[in-house]
């Protein structure tokens, strides 16, 4: 998930995860940075130190700062605020679909052991008619 949500914050932002990973405190950067700790944090994809390491080495206290200021535009800046909304709604929109894929996924193992079964089956079928082909007489017509 934490995937996605790197993926939506940067195309959003129009920065590449390579740049937001950089130390740098240009106001743009660290913006994503933020959304992206702050919408880790709320999806849960892992603890506070592995988000840190994915952004370039940041500690847990860079990420309890990031959610706070987060929190705070949406409560303070309407502009802000609609675009972290927006971002949210895509978020979890990759929910629903990871979901919906985890749910196929599910349904779809006990078929992959069924076709797995019947493969075997059809193999041993096939090795069974090569060895009664050896057994037959040549003069016996097993085109039939």
């Amino acid at each position: 998930m934490y995937d996605w949500i790197e993926f939506i914050i940067c195309h959003g932002e129009g920065l590449t995860p390579e740049i937001v990973k950089q130390e740098t405190r240009k106001g743009e950067i660290v913006y994503a940075r933020q959304l992206i700790m702050y919408f880790s944090v709320l999806n849960d994809v892992g603890t506070y130190k592995w988000i840190g390491e994915q952004l370039g080495g940041k500690d847990h206290a860079t990420i309890i700062h990031a959610v706070k200021v987060i929190n705070n535009y949406r409560d303070t800046d309407k502009t802000k605020k609609a675009k972290i909304d927006y971002y949210e709604k895509m978020i979890d929109k990759i929910k629903g679909l990871n979901k919906q894929g985890e749910l196929v996924k599910t349904l779809v193992r006990p078929l992959e052991k069924e076709i797995s079964e019947l493969e075997a089956r059809c193999i041993n079928l096939t090795l069974q008619i090569a060895f009664v082909k050896t057994k037959l007489p040549e003069n016996v017509d097993n085109s039939k």
